[in-house]
């Protein structure tokens, strides 16, 4: 449950960051 979760959270973080980018 740290390995799947991070990489979720990543996904998420990510398309947070490129939608307040774009």
């Amino acid at each position: 449950m740290g390995e799947r979760t991070g990489s979720r959270v990543f996904q998420w973080v990510w398309s947070y960051v490129a939608g307040c980018s774009l």
